[in-house]
């Protein structure tokens, strides 16, 4: 907390501890982490400038063993960052153009923002699919 307390002209995205899968709901562990993700909910809502990512995500997206995420649960996850981003930012920053070349992204340049008009929609329907899997 220090950072955000010293760094107060700057955003900043955290992400809650997600729950272990692993572990029964009622472990020491998973009750632990749930007392530290209300403390850290309570604790930022101080700071203007900090957003915090929930991540409750379902045991599907877990590997066998329930500790990690598989890679549903890593696109999951990066995309809500990748949303929180885009809210912070009012969805005003250019795409890099690495990842239009990896995702083969064309099509007319959105004059407002930079972003091909195409990724902005993509962008938004692939949001919206993600959300659902929530």
């Amino acid at each position: 907390m220090e950072f955000i307390k010293t760094n107060n002209h700057t955003n900043a995205v955290l992400a809650n501890v997600p729950t272990r899968h692993d572990l029964s709901y009622y472990s020491q562990v998973n009750k632990g982490i749930r007392s530290y993700n209300e403390k850290l909910r309570e604790i930022i809502k101080e700071y203007k400038q900090v957003a915090l990512i929930e991540i409750h995500i379902d045991r599907k997206y877990h590997t066998q063993h329930g500790l990690h995420f598989n890679k549903l649960g890593k696109l999951l996850f990066s995309n809500k960052i990748t949303q929180m981003i885009y809210l912070i930012l009012g969805d005003k920053k250019k795409q890099s153009t690495v990842m239009s070349e990896k995702y083969g992204i064309q099509g007319d340049e959105n004059e407002d923002d930079g972003r091909n008009s195409n990724q902005v929609n993509k962008d938004i329907r692939n949001n919206e699919d993600i959300i659902k899997l929530t």
